[in-house]
């Protein structure tokens, strides 16, 4: 197939395309880069991105970062469920849809963690780049599918009360990476996968 690239080019592309290791880099990369997102929506020190980035005084780390951090997660576990179908031998659908990428695999994920990256599909298709998505519909099953995933309800006398249960805090998204990492070197090194 002719793709317009000098040969070198394409090599190179071919190469790292096939190559689970280039995969699972990427997957590490964007998964530390959520995880110094983590510590600055976390952390008190609003003050110092505030005079360090030129930012306005009310500027909140918390508030305006949450979004990107859900988004670059969903990225991390989105390179890291390719790089195991590549080390499969598999070549990755062009998709975003973590869901639809868990399909055939011998990894079994939980109703939970598969609610998780459902959510977290909607935050790379949209909700981590724009404020609304191409249409109203999507928007109202995002706010729903978040409500019942991220709040748990709890009775209080006569009401009903929802409460945040930090399902998409570092530590639970974390683990789900981390399992599928093992998952990956598990296939990689029984498979022989490339490795650069």
């Amino acid at each position: 197939m002719e793709s317009g690239l000098p040969n070198s080019y394409q090599q190179t592309y071919d190469r790292k395309n096939k190559a689970p290791l280039w995969w699972y880099n990427k997957s590490s990369d964007l998964h530390a880069s959520a995880g110094t997102l983590w510590l600055a929506i976390t952390g008190e020190n609003d003050q110092l991105y505030q005079e360090k980035l030129g930012l306005c005084s009310n500027f909140k780390m918390s508030v305006a970062c949450w979004p990107v951090y859900e988004m670059l997660f969903g990225m991390a576990l989105e390179l890291i469920l390719k790089a195991i179908v590549v080390a499969s031998g598999n070549k990755p659908s062009h998709t975003h849809n973590l869901v639809s990428l868990t399909q055939g695999l011998t990894i079994k994920l939980d109703k939970t963690e598969t609610s998780i990256l459902k959510h977290l599909t909607e935050s790379i298709i949209w909700d981590g780049r724009y404020p609304v998505p191409k249409k109203p519909n999507f928007l109202e099953e995002h706010l729903k599918n978040s409500n019942d995933l991220l709040f748990d309800s709890h009775k209080m006398g006569k009401f009903e009360v929802k409460k945040y249960n930090n399902l998409l805090c570092w530590e639970n998204l974390d683990s789900l990476w981390r399992k599928l990492v093992v998952h990956f070197f598990d296939i990689k090194n029984h498979t022989n996968g490339i490795s650069i």
